[in-house]
């Protein structure tokens, strides 16, 4: 998929993350992140569509965490792309600052956010 056809700026970002998918933990550490998703390496094998949890550890002394539901959207060699399907609220504050913060356009990633509202509307009825 072309960066033109994604909904979200896709951001690199490499930080330590878990997985749990079909019974088990897979630790790994994701290379890009954006507000739909992640990309874990990771040697385990996985199958397409396999419902999963995610945490995505930031920080090392007080970790915070990004907590999020999602299917396995892609696979190869590397490891695996996991969309997400649900984002815990606190998650997504913690999400949209690491995109803008490194997104190469602030605006752009700003006006992602603003052009799909549905994710701040499913934010404020948790």
């Amino acid at each position: 998929m072309s960066d033109n056809e994604r909904d979200f700026t896709r951001v690199q970002f490499s930080t330590r993350a878990e997985v749990d998918v079909n019974g088990h933990t897979v630790p790994g550490d994701i290379s890009d992140i954006s507000m739909n998703g992640i990309y874990l390496r990771s040697s385990l094998a996985v199958s397409l569509n396999d419902a999963c949890e995610v945490r995505v550890y930031l920080g090392e002394t007080e970790p915070l965490v990004i907590h999020a539901q999602g299917l396995v959207a892609r696979c190869d060699d590397d490891g695996f792309a996991v969309h997400f399907t649900g984002l815990y609220c606190e998650s997504y504050d913690h999400l949209k600052q690491i995109i803008l913060l490194n997104a190469a356009s602030k605006e752009s990633a700003e006006q992602e956010l603003v052009d799909h509202l549905g994710i701040a509307a499913a934010r404020s009825e948790s």
